[in-house]
């Protein structure tokens, strides 16, 4: 199974581009739509921050547009760049898991009980 945040519209169509002997036939989830179902609205930081979801100090405040920065000092010899990108994407994929528990423990809590509606606070996961 594939879990991404956003990846139907942005990563899958890169890589399929880029790459399109490449062939994804494996189930994905894209945590994007069941998370806005939620309530939890934004891209995928804004959404950790509501759920209390922290970064390290070296990737607080980073952007998708941050990490094709970063992309391309490494492309011109800047080793650290990719340290600091490499941690960035990690926390991206850590940070799916429990999101992904949240949309799938909530979601069928609702399924299971017809009215219920969920506070903000609810979905915090700290």
């Amino acid at each position: 199974m594939l879990v991404s945040f956003n990846g139907s519209r942005f990563d899958l169509p890169f890589v399929q581009a880029r790459w399109p002997q490449l062939r994804f036939e494996q189930l994905h989830a894209d945590l994007l739509y069941p998370l806005h179902k939620l309530g939890l609205h934004g891209g995928l930081k804004a959404i950790e921050t509501q759920c209390g979801i922290e970064r390290s100090e070296e990737t607080r405040g980073l952007t998708g547009h941050d990490a094709v920065k970063l992309w391309k000092r490494w492309e011109r010899g800047d080793d650290e760049a990719l340290e600091v990108l490499l941690k960035y994407n990690e926390e991206d994929i850590v940070h799916l898991k429990p999101l992904a528990d949240l949309a799938y423990r909530t979601l069928r809590a609702r399924n299971l009980e017809p009215g219920r509606v969920d506070e903000p606070e609810d979905l915090a996961l700290a």
